[in-house]
């Protein structure tokens, strides 16, 4: 992953990640989303507030609770990054929130979800609500399409 510089933290409402990328000269001027930061071309947050506005702003989330030192985190990231193409192209946003950095215990709190108990845990959420979650990954190679296939059915159980 790429972590753009601090003075880029956050991405103005409604550009592409990519744009923020190209556009580098243009960022100072621009207006700012609370403090999330970019990595690559997902979203890192570091905080519990700016976690519930997300939550409660995207409808379609992805959020992947990790640890900087979790070997099976990993494993989701570089999941997640192959996936990422075709989980935006269907409206999901991806987030990625360090436990190390976010207190994650009051995150469940506030957002009236089950407690996470292991890392890695990928929360799926549609309309601020939580419709899903896969807890651990695996260093196989077809890792990526299980873990669609399970995105995928989590949002067809809730649609049903």
């Amino acid at each position: 992953m790429v972590t753009l510089g601090e003075k880029h933290r956050g991405c103005p409402a409604g550009l592409s990640p990519l744009a923020v990328v190209s556009l580098p000269v243009l960022l100072p001027r621009l207006s700012y989303i609370s403090a999330f930061h970019w990595v690559s071309s997902m979203i890192e947050v570091k905080s519990v507030r700016d976690l519930t506005t997300l939550v409660s702003s995207a409808p379609f989330l992805l959020v992947d609770v990790y640890a900087t030192w979790c070997v099976p985190c990993k494993w989701m990231a570089s999941a997640l990054e192959n996936l990422y193409n075709e989980l935006s192209q269907m409206g999901f946003k991806i987030a990625k929130v360090n436990v190390d950095e976010v207190d994650i215990g009051r995150a469940t709190d506030e957002l009236k979800l089950e407690p996470i108990r292991g890392v890695p845990t990928l929360l799926i959420f549609k309309n601020g609500k939580e419709v899903g979650r896969v807890v651990g990954a695996l260093p196989k190679p077809d890792f990526p399409q299980e873990l669609k296939r399970r995105i995928i059915e989590a949002l067809e159980k809730q649609t049903s």
